[in-house]
């Protein structure tokens, strides 16, 4: 019984220990990840208003734009956030937008294809 105490003793402590690693790990400063844009089948007009939100998103640092023609629009996007919110927040705004796209991610690059139109008038970011 006293072996059975002291085992689960030493588990919580270990345990104990991580989770302040793991926690601190959390709050340091990471770097901004540079992540490649590549939006297709996108107007100019639906472009500008995606930028609108693009820089309102949470840990954004800087927007490049690296090629622009009448249908696809390509940039390096900067940021603080997770690839993961970063596909979340795509997939809303499009969403928002009233644009239904198709969505291709890997470690630095996000392909967003428009694929759909809602008929309805989208709102502008900022009227909702």
């Amino acid at each position: 019984m006293m072996y059975r105490a002291m085992l689960f003793l030493m588990c919580a402590l270990l345990s104990l220990s991580s989770f302040k690693y793991v926690q601190a790990e959390l709050t340091v400063d990471k770097q901004p990840q540079s992540v490649l844009i590549n939006f297709s089948g996108i107007s100019s007009e639906e472009y500008a208003r995606f930028r609108e939100y693009l820089l309102a998103y949470s840990g954004f640092t800087e927007i490049d734009l690296l090629q622009k023609s009448a249908s696809r629009v390509s940039i390096n996007y900067q940021t603080h956030a997770s690839l993961a919110l970063l596909e979340n927040n795509l997939k809303q705004t499009s969403s928002s937008l009233g644009l239904q796209v198709f969505l291709d991610s890997n470690a630095s690059t996000i392909n967003l294809q428009v694929i759909g139109r809602e008929t309805r008038k989208s709102l502008r970011f900022g009227e909702w």
